[in-house]
């Protein structure tokens, strides 16, 4: 009797026995460095349906894997085959019989002639020194930090960054690219080449130099370093001449209310007006508005659930000039669909959803000649982050005019910012005993900031890049 056809499945999985799993294909590029032709992962069930439904996040985890190859972070096959016999030795490091075979006995007379045939001689040595302990490779334990920590894809992608040029340097200078390199000696000679002779943006450099400090930190926490080990990235900072820079105008900085006008008024293509539009009368950081689903526009109210702080996480009103953009926005689509759903790129990007939005208004706005660029920097003076440092501006003046129904620390908890962070006076007093502010405050708060509808003065040359005349910004 012929045996009973299997029901059809879809893309990305394939029939395991009775089971289905997940199927993709690592590029011929990467292959090596990946150790496979394929990932696969098992899904636990033979139902085509249910396995149709569960695919998709496992397609992205074994596609995260790819690009974390791509971009050098993942360990190498040897690493990982090295890092196999350590912890295999260490569970069996054998009784002292002389008659004996230990693991490492087979990894030293079988396993490294191979390497050495194959890799040469300097692979085996590396691959004996992870497995005496004599060296941690820095690519081995940046997924489970990434992984352990649950940092947002921009963030993950930041980390992963600096490990990366790290991982160069030590390759450039002949380095073995592992925990046990760096020393106080060390970290000051990658300091001072890779930024201080390099003649790096201070906020720039710091903001890398950080991540190393917290991965020796995260080491030392997750049990791969000895209890106290030193950290030698502590104290490895540039001094900011940020305050300066800021009146050289050399400093990230608000949009003005000219500008505002010209890039609602000239930019067409959706979805940057109706980004744009949010961000500038709500505060919100651009990834925070790049993550809003349909069911956190209700009620009248943005709800922000995840942040870079907890002070991030809250409920921001919704401009009444922006209300109808988010009721067309909110039509037809179910509660967990984003309410940005056109924006450009890939949802696989791991730089997060906003990240080709960003390109794209980037190149929109130096079309229209807005921002400046900051001296021994790539940075600009404005970015699409000037939007919410704008609406942090305007609400400030409104406050400073003698407006009412809010105050500072109304503005700092619908922004997003901490209010006993010390930027603000009376930190503790109000900002923990009074607890959160009320909507009617927030509301105040977000109904002061108004979109200008005229320029100030005539601006030809912006004039001459769209041809167009000025007309009032639609809310």
């Amino acid at each position: 009797m012929a045996s009973k056809a299997k029901p059809r499945i879809g893309s990305h999985l394939e029939w395991h026995g009775n089971k289905l799993r997940v199927v993709v294909m690592v590029p011929p590029s990467l292959q090596e460095r990946v150790g496979s032709t394929k990932l696969r992962e098992a899904l636990g069930t033979g139902d085509p349906k249910v396995a149709e439904a569960l695919k998709h996040g496992v397609i992205q985890r074994l596609k995260d894997r790819i690009q974390a190859a791509h971009r050098g972070t993942l360990p190498s096959p040897i690493t990982k085959q090295a890092m196999q016999w350590r912890e295999a030795i260490a569970l069996n490091p054998g009784t002292g019989e002389p008659q004996e075979v230990t693991a490492l006995d087979v990894l030293i007379e079988d396993v490294l002639p191979g390497i050495i045939a194959k890799h040469g001689e300097d692979q085996a040595e590396h691959m004996l020194a992870i497995v005496e302990g004599r060296l941690t490779p820095l690519s081995l334990y940046v997924d489970e930090m990434a992984a352990t920590r649950k940092y947002p894809a921009r963030t993950e992608a930041k980390l992963r960054h600096a490990m990366k040029l790290l991982t160069e340097w030590c390759e450039q200078k002949g380095l073995a690219a592992a925990v046990e390199t760096f020393d106080r000696k060390t970290t000051y000679a990658y300091f001072q080449e890779v930024f201080v002779q390099a003649g790096k943006n201070p906020e720039t450099a710091n903001d890398q130099l950080k991540w190393y400090g917290r991965f020796w930190k995260w080491m030392v926490e997750a049990g791969h370093l000895a209890e106290g080990a030193a950290n030698p990235w502590q104290g490895r900072r540039m001094k900011s001449d940020r305050k300066k820079r800021e009146a050289q105008g050399q400093a990230k900085r608000p949009f003005t209310d000219d500008e505002v006008f010209i890039l609602l008024r000239d930019i067409k293509d959706q979805p940057i007006p109706d980004f744009a539009r949010v961000a500038a009368l709500s505060g919100m950081r651009p990834t925070e508005i790049a993550s809003l689903t349909v069911a956190d526009s209700k009620g009248g109210m943005f709800t922000v659930r995840d942040g870079k702080t907890v002070s991030a996480i809250r409920r921001v009103p919704i401009h009444p000039a922006i209300a109808t953009i988010v009721k067309e926005r909110m039509a037809g689509a179910g509660d967990d669909e984003p309410l940005f759903r056109d924006l450009p790129g890939k949802a696989s990007d791991t730089r997060g959803p906003y990240a080709a939005l960003s390109q794209r208004f980037t190149r929109r706005r130096r079309e229209l000649k807005i921002g400046e660029t900051i001296t021994n920097s790539k940075q600009e003076t404005v970015d699409f982050y000037s939007f919410r440092r704008w609406f942090m501006k305007k609400a400030g003046d409104v406050l400073a005019q003698g407006g009412a129904g809010f105050t500072p620390w109304t503005i700092a908890e619908v922004v997003g910012h901490s209010k006993e962070s010390g930027e603000l006076p009376l930190g503790l007093t109000m900002g923990r005993y009074p607890g959160p502010a009320s909507d009617a405050a927030k509301m105040a708060c977000i109904e002061a900031v108004m979109l200008p509808t005229k320029l100030s003065k005539p601006r030809p040359e912006a004039e001459a890049v769209t041809g167009e005349t000025p007309s009032p910004v639609q809310g």
